[in-house]
């Protein structure tokens, strides 16, 4: 069972979705590449998808803070670090049927390579308007059935900042589990998805 990367999150199981609320942007680095990490070292192919402040660039900063050669990961094609402009969005907008379909290609590509598994991670801080709050959030909800069948973890990032409590309820119903900072490091609560 894959490592989650997180002090006291455990083992997760293949097919999770969960999401993650930080506080603050190094936490999100922090936090991002160390879920990553674990996955390059269980040999599996890791997607992130940075969005700002988190660019390719500091992400591989980040994974360098812990000890990890990141350049070599990208260049052997087993870490994708790719800025949300290329992987959401499509002409500046996004489309969840196309978004569904493209995580396909990583899933077969992690498969057909000998890879453990796949280990996505993205954060939406992109999002704009409600129209696109409510897309992704359907997206979500989606992207749960879809990976619930598949060797794939995922960790969705959100700031904590810029949800509401309502925005929390919806990405928590469309997330099975959370983790969430505690004294010890970092719980996961089961959202009842």
């Amino acid at each position: 069972m894959p490592y989650c990367g997180l002090d006291r999150a455990g083992e997760i199981g293949w097919g999770s979705h969960r999401c993650l609320f930080y506080r603050f942007p190094a936490q999100l680095a922090q936090v991002t590449a160390a879920y990553v990490h674990a996955g390059l070292q269980a040999r599996e192919l890791c997607v992130w998808v940075t969005t700002a402040p988190v660019t390719p660039a500091s992400a591989q900063e980040a994974l360098a803070r812990l000890g990890c050669d990141a350049a070599r990961y990208v260049r052997s094609g087993q870490l994708q670090l790719v800025p949300h402009e290329a992987w959401y969005l499509e002409n500046g907008r996004f489309d969840k049927a196309r978004m569904l379909a493209k995580w396909e290609v990583p899933m077969r590509r992690a498969e057909s390579e000998g890879y453990a598994g796949l280990r996505i991670t993205g954060d939406p801080a992109w999002l704009n308007s409600e129209e696109e709050r409510r897309a992704f959030m359907e997206y979500e909800r989606d992207a749960t059935d879809l990976l619930a069948r598949s060797r794939v973890v995922a960790l969705c990032t959100y700031a904590a900042s810029r949800c509401s409590p309502t925005d929390m309820f919806d990405i928590m119903a469309a997330h099975p589990s959370a983790l969430v900072p505690s004294a010890a490091g970092w719980k996961t609560v089961t959202t009842g998805v």
